[in-house]
């Protein structure tokens, strides 16, 4: 994790990478799976304790507010990603997790979503951990939620699934380089 200058407001911001979003993803399904979460997110003391356990990793770099500016940035590619795979033509690739579009699909996509055209080389994390964190139908259908069925989730969700989803669960010796 980096923490830059912006030349426009002065304020440093973090740059998550891939292995930090991960542990980030984890840690926020492990409080919806204890059912620390309430409308729009999570409860505080969910949030104190994914604060707690990143904070344990990377130091304490990371307060609240980035953690849940982050959460709600991995929530619009989610969604705008959600949102592309299910147009006709595009599907998700779970191995390098992003949308696979043809040229052709992609190119008219394109004329009617200009903004979009990030995503296509965009890469998402544990897409469907996101999805049951999020409340969202998983694209394979597989636990059988329902729309922001939560209790499903909680009951559904196993450390077995989030095991599946390439999560690498953190220990106390583990180094990451930035």
């Amino acid at each position: 994790m980096t923490t830059n200058q912006t030349p426009k407001v002065g304020k440093p911001y973090t740059k998550w990478s891939e292995v930090q979003d991960e542990h980030f993803i984890y840690f926020i399904a492990e409080q919806v799976k204890l059912g620390r979460t309430q409308p729009g997110g999570l409860t505080t003391e969910g949030w104190d304790s994914v604060e707690k356990e990143m904070n344990k990793l990377y130091g304490d770099k990371l307060d609240k507010t980035k953690m849940k500016n982050r959460m709600r940035t991995l929530k619009k590619i989610y969604a705008t990603m959600k949102r592309m795979s299910q147009h006709s033509g595009f599907g998700w690739n779970e191995e390098t997790r992003k949308v696979d579009v043809e040229d052709d699909v992609w190119e008219q996509y394109l004329a009617a979503h200009p903004k979009d055209s990030k995503y296509r080389t965009k890469t998402l994390p544990d897409y469907n951990t996101l999805a049951l964190i999020f409340g969202d139908i998983v694209a394979d259908g597989r636990n059988g939620c329902e729309i922001n069925d939560v209790e499903d989730f909680q009951s559904e969700f196993t450390d077995d699934d989030i095991a599946a989803e390439k999560v690498t669960i953190p220990t106390e010796d583990t180094q990451f380089v930035d």
